[in-house]
């Protein structure tokens, strides 16, 4: 990151003349930005000293930047992500999946204890699909996002443990306060990233601190990286207990 963000400035006070102000796009630095690449970008008010406007620069993009992640051969970040659960922490992921076209609505799946909620959230987002069971939900996915109430744990297990699935299967949960280790023994699946959005993730402002497994490697820690940025900011953590400490201070 530090090396990405010292060539931006590099490249850009090279360009322009730091003893005018002017508005300069985005897309004449010939870099594209991830997802942010539909959008205007414009540096106003260039400071005339070199040292200030560096680090305006590097303080942009080392918030803001992140690295675009591999698509699935048809389209989308996964082949298919499938959610166990369809409230609100679940819609507020899926909306902003589909809207920003990370993954298309066709590649995603649902289910819930509620048929009522999901036959609301297949209405609203044409091209989710239900998924008969918990099995079925295994079988057509490579992303599970495990997004139910802490106190349904114990059954959904259950289910997955009865259930086949492929080695290559990621869990990404989203549940309060349940850890890795956890969530390992509970479903069998090794692979699997721990994350807690806290409440503004619902309006795509939140901030999420996450871990996982070092069974999940660094491209496909791009891919879950990308997922939960859709609606907001991700934060990785290699101790777990921060994820904890995070939701003290922020709320979730």
């Amino acid at each position: 990151m530090t090396l990405l963000c010292k060539t931006f400035q590099k490249t850009i006070l090279n360009r322009v003349s730091l003893t005018n102000t002017r508005k300069v796009p985005r897309q004449q630095f010939g870099v594209q930005l991830g997802s942010s690449s539909s959008s205007s970008f414009w540096v106003d008010q260039i400071n005339t000293k070199h040292n200030n406007y560096g680090n305006n620069v590097y303080n942009f993009f080392s918030s803001t930047t992140t690295i675009a992640a591999p698509k699935d051969e048809e389209g989308g970040i996964y082949r298919k992500i499938s959610f166990l659960g369809a409230g609100k922490m679940a819609e507020a992921l899926i909306s902003p999946l589909i809207e920003t076209g990370i993954q298309p609505s066709t590649g995603i799946s649902i289910l819930d204890v509620s048929h009522k909620t999901m036959d609301r959230v297949c209405e609203t987002y044409e091209g989710v699909q239900p998924s008969r069971d918990i099995a079925h939900a295994l079988e057509e996915s490579d992303l599970l996002v495990l997004a139910v109430k802490p106190q349904n744990l114990c059954k959904i297990f259950d289910e997955i443990q009865k259930s086949s699935f492929s080695k290559e299967i990621t869990l990404l949960s989203v549940v309060a306060g349940k850890p890795i280790q956890q969530l390992v023994q509970g479903t069998g699946i090794q692979k699997i990233a721990r994350s807690m959005p806290n409440t503004p993730a619902q309006i795509g402002k939140g901030v999420t601190v996450w871990s996982c497994t070092d069974e999940i490697q660094a491209q496909e820690r791009e891919k879950i990286k990308k997922v939960l940025c859709s609606f907001g900011k991700a934060i990785y953590v290699e101790d777990e207990s921060f994820i904890d400490m995070s939701t003290s201070i922020s709320g979730s």
